[in-house]
C-alpha cells in the first residue's frame, strides 16, 4: 500500500471500525498514546492485529506523541510511515478544515484529548458524520473497551488538540 492508496477504512461504516478496532486492546494504563497509533497502523494494513510495536516499549508511557519524531519517519514490517505533528487551539476551524481534508483523502487522524475523567488521552478520527467527527479510543484495559464518540463531545474539555498526522511513505 502507498501514499495513492486510500485505506480500506475510511470506507467502512463507524460500526464496523468499532468492530475492527475490538480486536485492538491499550496493554497500560498509560500506553493510549502508543496506542492509538497502532488503531492506525492496524486499520491501515500496516501492522497485524495481534502486534503491539508501539505499546511493548514501555518507557514512552506517559511521553505523549514525543517518540514519533516530527516531520520523521518509522518503519513497521518494511512500511516507511511518515508523521507530522500540530497543535490546533479554539476556535477550532483550522483543526476541521485539516480533518475533513485528511478524512477525504482517505487518512486517519491521531489526537490528543482531554477526556471528562481527566488528564489527556489518544484518540483516532475516522468519520465525519454531518458537522462533526467519529472518535474512537481503548478505555480500558480489553478488547471490549473500544469506545466511540464525537469530537464535538470531547472539545467541551479541551483548550488545545494536538493532532499526529500519519502518512504512508510521503510526507504527513
Amino acid at each position: 500500500m502507498n501514499d495513492n492508496d486510500a485505506n480500506d477504512g475510511t470506507k467502512l461504516a463507524p460500526e464496523d471500525v468499532c468492530k475492527l478496532l475490538s480486536q485492538h486492546r491499550q496493554q497500560r494504563e498509560y500506553s493510549c498514546f502508543q496506542s492509538a497509533p497502532e488503531m492506525w497502523l492496524k486499520l491501515n494494513k500496516t501492522i497485524g492485529w495481534a502486534e503491539y510495536p508501539e505499546q511493548s516499549l514501555s518507557e514512552n508511557d506517559r511521553k505523549g506523541y514525543e517518540p514519533y519524531p516530527d516531520d520523521g519517519m518509522k518503519t513497521y514490517n518494511g512500511s516507511t510511515i511518515h508523521f507530522r505533528k500540530e497543535t490546533f487551539n479554539a476556535p477550532y476551524d483550522a483543526l476541521f478544515n485539516r480533518l475533513k481534508a485528511e478524512l477525504a483523502d482517505g487518512r486517519f487522524v491521531v489526537v490528543s484529548l482531554r477526556p471528562s475523567w481527566g488528564g489527556w488521552h489518544g484518540y483516532l478520527v475516522t468519520h465525519e458524520v454531518g458537522n462533526d467527527f467519529v472518535v474512537f479510543t481503548k478505555h480500558g484495559l480489553n478488547e471490549a473497551d473500544t469506545e466511540e464518540d464525537r469530537l464535538s463531545n470531547r472539545l467541551k474539555t479541551n483548550e488545545k488538540v494536538d493532532c499526529l498526522f500519519m502518512r504512508m511513505g510521503g510526507k504527513a
